[in-house]
């Protein structure tokens, strides 16, 4: 038996959420039934009681949602309470109730898992070989119950680069998770970046049981990406009140590290000097992450290139698809990233990327983007021209994304972690050598 450690399905919109659903949902395609549980939703989290204070401190205050939530029954299967779950999940990903009604769920586990007795708790594993947290810090009782305890890192960030970062998050998470880390320890690290960033700073783990395991395209991009009539409604357009005429695209979250003024200012500095932009656009998409404060020079350039420059918040996942394929070029100056989804995902669409040249991002992008120092206005300003004037390049890097996306597969990356289970779960091994037929492909509505 496998347990997942499936918390972070309660983070907000971002990768870390995004490769939890993925992951997950393609590892139940593979596992035989009644091989993995998930600590989010197994029975042990609801009982009567836990029911019942769901019922008073959740759903009662929130009438709007009251009866949707209603429908989401908490069953003791795992399988079909995860599919309900997303679903909702998928279709109110805005919702605040939502992340509050995991946050709760999770906070009811936790007390059971940390504060139940030893006894008790071994009963409850004794069946359980494997525990694989997606993200979360794993209780270090957790270690003395389970033979193999297995961890996926994303990137060791706050530790390396605690300025872009609260204090909290470097002082607690990070190191809380860190200091049970051993040289038996088997972690899963989502590119070869990370995977040195953290052999460097935690010099327990023996490299050898650190795994590269590169992340997947969503299915919903890739199937999206793939469909090549072009997008003629403008209605998203009108609905985020960005023109349709050429334009370069960022999409992240607002925040230090992803160095977005210095997008902004080698924008407006390009536009304010050449006239022959007149009709060249920024539109920039993502939520607002912390220390907005930062931004502050750079909401000042928007106001003063207002009719050139886009800030649309957020956008739902429907509208993405017409933002990608009306790009002239995507720009992701980011100072670090621990793999870079949103590289890939704009190359799913052919769009041609300008990223950095620093930390996992070159590893993700291949050879199919133009790298730039995210210091230097100048290489940026000199790779937009680039893009923008050369009908001949443009084309030359949409081949190139289109072969550099095939490199990454959620089948491919499930199917390498079911090795890493092997390992340690004798009766999976047995169980993969006969069922060598692949279930169907099974994907949320």
């Amino acid at each position: 038996m496998i347990l997942i450690d499936a918390r972070s399905l309660g983070y907000p919109p971002g990768g870390i959420l995004r490769f939890s659903e993925e992951f997950i949902i393609t590892l139940l395609k593979y596992l035989p039934q009644n091989s993995c549980s998930l600590t989010l939703l197994n029975e042990l989290s609801f009982d009567e009681r836990a029911k019942k204070r769901l019922q008073e401190d959740i759903f009662k205050p929130y009438t709007e949602f009251d009866s949707a939530l209603k429908d989401q029954k908490l069953s003791p299967n795992g399988y079909n309470e995860l599919m309900q779950l997303l679903n909702f999940h998928k279709n109110n990903s805005s919702s605040p109730l939502f992340f509050k009604l995991i946050r709760e769920l999770v906070r009811i586990k936790h007390r059971q898992v940390v504060k139940s007795n030893k006894r008790k708790l071994a009963g409850f594993f004794k069946d359980i070989k494997i525990y694989h947290s997606l993200h979360e810090n794993i209780p270090g009782n957790i270690h003395s119950l389970i033979p193999a305890v297995i961890y996926t890192v994303y990137d060791v960030i706050p530790i390396i680069h605690p300025q872009f970062f609260e204090e909290q998050a470097v002082k607690g998470f990070f190191h809380e998770k860190l200091k049970y880390f051993t040289k038996d320890t088997e972690v899963i690290v989502i590119s070869q970046y990370t995977k040195n960033d953290l052999c460097n700073v935690c010099t327990a783990l023996d490299p050898d049981n650190v795994h590269v395991i590169y992340p997947g395209l969503r299915p919903s991009i890739k199937e999206k990406a793939e469909d090549s009539h072009p997008i003629s409604d403008n209605s998203v357009f009108y609905k985020y009140n960005v023109p349709r005429n050429p334009y370069v695209l960022s999409l992240c979250t607002v925040e230090p590290r992803k160095n977005l003024p210095f997008l902004i200012k080698t924008f407006a500095n390009l536009i304010e000097s050449r006239e022959d932009l007149k009709d060249l656009n920024l539109v920039i998409a993502g939520r607002i992450g912390w220390k907005e404060e930062h931004f502050k020079e750079a909401y000042s350039l928007i106001k003063k290139h207002n009719k050139r420059i886009f800030l649309t918040g957020v956008i739902a996942e429907e509208d993405l698809t017409a933002l990608y394929k009306n790009a002239t070029a995507f720009i992701y100056p980011s100072f670090y990233e621990g793999f870079g989804l949103p590289v890939i995902e704009a190359m799913a669409f052919g769009v041609p990327t300008i990223t950095s040249n620093t930390s996992s991002l070159p590893e993700a992008a291949g050879d199919a983007a133009i790298l730039i120092d995210p210091t230097n206005n100048d290489e940026l300003a000199d790779a937009i021209l680039k893009v923008y004037n050369s009908d001949s390049l443009r084309a030359e890097m949409k081949e190139k994304s289109l072969a550099n996306v095939k490199r990454f597969s959620w089948d491919e990356n499930v199917q390498k972690t079911i090795e890493i289970y092997k390992k340690h779960d004798p009766d999976l091994a047995s169980y993969a050598q006969k069922n060598q037929t692949r279930p169907e492909k099974t994907r949320l509505s």
